[in-house]
């Protein structure tokens, strides 16, 4: 027996019913293609057909699904001009945008998202307008007052592509503050309004964004991100005080939420070590450097975290710049143990050599170890005078043979090159040299 699609293909005469069935066990099924193919031959054969609205409405649907925007586009057009009142048209508006936006016509998606929005505007409603409104379509499982969350949403990220960033900012905000209601969309567009708040205006606009979004938020899963969000930025932007206050609220007051908000307190511990160490190198305060310590500490409370190397190689500098090289040297060696063969062993490894009698042995290793980048090249150039000034002339030749022409210490390589040349007596190819 011929499937409904089958015989309708091959011209034979079909009842409605059938590829109706057909088209509505692929709907409930999800099944895409098979949902395109029957609702093609539905709209074709029977146009006027009680489903054909419906069909069109679900055709668009599998078109999306489908990555085939441009037929998207065309059937939720469609759908939209015969039926501009129906129950599903809002969704429709909103996919019709998507679509739009898929296929970078960015101005046509601006325009349907636009009139969704406007659609729904809490400004301008009264509470009984905006409660029978919100609840419109949700026999369809959802609301015209999310669905219009989303078109406002969308129109700033579309304003933001077409380079209108103080309208994009205005739609974000739209959401923030029209729909407190639907929580999920509200925080989206908290994070993008601040996020380019940041990019197109500095600073101090995304921090005002930031903190404006904890207080209208009764959420502390998303307090806890917003307050991420400050003090990040404080601390890229080495506000060093002011990330030194914002990592220790969020270390009291968020200590359960670090998962949503996305820095862990080791994190946290790792900043608050770095911002005292600046702050102490900053003032000559060893008050503020051992507070730096016991913040480093704390990081080695969380035995899985990534960042004890690190904080084990800040823990060494920290005890030099307080005078205790024996400390440091116990940091620097741990360091080694728990990285080796990383950046950070080489740069623990070349602090050994500086230190240690033996350390024209580690030295070499950190030559060995790490072939480029600034350690080696200080490495070798620390090796080479150390060479040439206990009468290894041509060892120190060799080290000083590692430093590129590109290097910031090519210079200082080349100076003591010219003192090679001195202590073998050759001074004209010293001053030719400099």
């Amino acid at each position: 027996m011929d499937s409904p699609l089958c015989a309708m293909r091959r011209g034979l005469t079909c009842a409605p019913w059938q590829p109706t069935w057909w088209w509505i066990a692929c709907s409930r099924l999800g099944i895409s293609r098979g949902v395109k193919e029957a609702g093609q031959v539905l709209l074709a054969r029977f146009a006027d057909s009680h489903y054909a609205g419906r069909t069109r409405y679900t055709l668009g649907w599998a078109y999306f699904n489908l990555k085939e925007y441009a037929q998207a586009v065309e059937v939720f057009g469609q759908y939209i001009k015969d039926t501009p009142e129906g129950i599903q048209t809002d969704r429709a508006r909103l996919q019709l945008g998507l679509a739009l936006e898929a296929l970078q016509r960015y101005p046509e998606a601006l325009a349907a998202f636009a009139a969704l929005a406007q659609s729904y505007d809490p400004a301008s409603m009264s509470e009984a307008a905006q409660t029978q409104t919100a609840l419109a379509g949700l026999r369809e499982g959802q609301s015209r007052r999310s669905l219009a969350a989303k078109a406002w949403l969308k129109q700033g990220d579309v304003l933001k592509v077409l380079g209108r960033p103080a309208e994009a900012l205005a739609a974000y905000q739209k959401v923030g503050e029209a729909f407190p209601q639907e929580e999920y969309l509200a925080e989206m567009a908290w994070v993008r309004q601040a996020l380019l708040a940041q990019e197109t205006q500095g600073l101090e606009a995304a921090l005002a964004v930031y903190r404006y979004a904890a207080e209208q938020s009764h959420r502390p899963g998303f307090q806890a991100r917003m307050q991420a969000g400050v003090m990040s930025l404080l601390f890229e932007e080495e506000k060093y005080a002011e990330a030194l206050a914002a990592h220790q609220l969020y270390v009291q007051a968020y200590a359960d939420q670090t998962e949503e908000a996305g820095v862990s307190l080791d994190e946290a511990q790792f900043r608050i070590g770095e911002c005292l160490r600046s702050l102490g190198e900053a003032v000559k305060s060893d008050s503020l450097l051992s507070a730096a310590l016991v913040a480093y500490q704390q990081v080695l409370a969380y035995p899985k975290s990534y960042l004890i190397p690190e904080a084990l190689l800040w823990q060494g500098y920290t005890w030099q710049a307080l005078g205790q090289p024996d400390s440091a040297q116990v940091c620097f060696s741990q360091v080694v143990v728990r990285a080796p063969r990383t950046e950070l062993a080489c740069r623990a490894t070349l602090e050994l050599a500086r230190q240690q009698p033996e350390g024209q042995a580690l030295y070499e290793r950190v030559l060995d170890q790490c072939p480029t980048g600034e350690v080696q090249a200080l490495a070798a150039l620390e090796l080479g005078r150390q060479r040439r000034l206990s009468g290894d002339l041509a060892g120190a030749e060799v080290a000083l043979s590692h430093i590129s022409a590109a290097q910031p210490q090519y210079l200082y390589a080349q100076l003591e090159r010219a003192q090679l040349f001195l202590q073998q007596g050759k001074a004209t190819q010293a001053q030719a040299l400099l």
